[in-house]
């Protein structure tokens, strides 16, 4: 599965393997996550990298949790960590990401860029405006929106949109895409694909507190296929600054 992949895969797939949180809570826990992750990706190694994304995700998230259960007592670190494991078995993760992918795929696929959508020899800001006049954007797979609903989830805006992590993380992703400020538009050389941000900014629920930039970075390929290649706070590109076009 993982001889011969491109440059952008292999990357994926360190990515997802590198500074690994679970190793936090013993080789074997860890070691399960990794077969469970390929087990699952039906030999496809950026599906590799999601669903082990997703795994580390959940035990991020579980860790998160034991922290205020185990906090200030003897051994905590052991604790949470032994907590943490026991929330991503292989038949827990299964049974989440079951769930969570169901989500997803009832939301539809994303929709995509027809020839009709667009001017001749369009530029990169006439396609960031038609990207937001869609209705419906999606990551390139079910289990990596899934696995980004998951991650990101606590970097969302107050209040939740929805009780469902993955509609809540989506309902915030479109809005932003839809009516944000397109803050960057790239498209390194001729019949490349053409990169999209967009960033909206949320105001704090909190009397007084700081607001939450929202930040999407987008993905479309010359042939018109349109992919969310990420979602959360705004990192790639510093907020306020203008669009490029």
């Amino acid at each position: 599965m993982f001889k011969n992949m491109d440059a952008q895969t292999r990357q994926k797939v360190n990515t997802a393997l590198s500074q690994d949180p679970i190793a936090k809570a013993g080789p074997e826990i860890q070691k399960a996550a990794q077969d469970w992750a390929l087990e699952g990706a039906n030999g496809n190694p950026r599906e590799f990298a999601n669903r082990y994304e997703y795994a580390r995700a959940k035990f991020s998230e579980a860790r998160t949790q034991a922290a205020d259960e185990f906090a200030g007592t003897d051994n905590a670190k052991v604790k949470i960590a032994k907590a943490a494991g026991d929330k991503i078995t292989p038949e827990k993760l299964s049974e989440a990401l079951a769930a969570d992918n169901a989500t997803a795929e009832r939301l539809g696929k994303g929709q995509n860029l027809g020839a009709g959508e667009l001017p001749e020899n369009p530029t990169p800001q006439d396609i960031a405006q038609a990207v937001q006049k869609l209705d419906r954007v999606s990551y390139e797979s079910d289990t990596a929106e899934s696995y980004h609903a998951v991650k990101h989830q606590n970097e969302l805006p107050s209040p939740s949109k929805s009780t469902n992590p993955v509609e809540n993380f989506d309902d915030y992703a479109m809005d932003t895409i839809k009516h944000g400020t397109i803050v960057d538009t790239a498209r390194p050389q001729a019949g490349s694909s053409t990169r999209v941000i967009i960033q909206k900014t949320y105001p704090s629920s909190e009397p007084g507190g700081e607001p939450s930039v929202m930040e999407a970075i987008i993905y479309v390929d010359p042939n018109g296929t349109v992919t969310l290649a990420s979602f959360g706070r705004a990192k790639a590109i510093s907020v306020g600054k203008p669009a490029k076009q």
